[in-house]
């Protein structure tokens, strides 16, 4: 599950469990959610699986890089962006073209 690999990213140190916060999340009211203390972005990460807006805030500089990669959602743009880059680099490596090949479905 893509979602719950998310936490695994990096460790931030005093992190909250992932399980606590979809319990706190789910006695809250819906609505913006706002960590001033975000550190890793474990509250963020769970609020964004649940559907909220998130704003995430901390004095730590490794804290706000953490949570703003661990909250990344790619673009379709930035998608194909990075599959470009992707197949430039196994030219690169390989000297040949990735050939395609259908994603299993299971």
């Amino acid at each position: 599950n893509a979602a719950s690999t998310k936490h695994q990213l990096y460790r931030y140190p005093a992190s909250i469990h992932p399980l606590a916060v979809q319990r706190l999340l789910e006695v809250m009211p819906d609505g913006l959610l706002l960590d001033p203390f975000c550190g890793g972005g474990t509250t963020l990460i769970e609020g964004l699986k649940s559907g909220r807006p998130v704003i995430g805030a901390d004095a730590s500089p490794l804290a706000l890089f953490a949570a703003t990669h661990q909250t990344w959602l790619p673009d379709a743009d930035d998608l194909e962006s990075l599959s470009q880059r992707a197949d430039d680099l196994v030219v690169n490596l390989l000297g040949s073209p990735p050939s395609p090949s259908p994603l299993p479905l299971a």
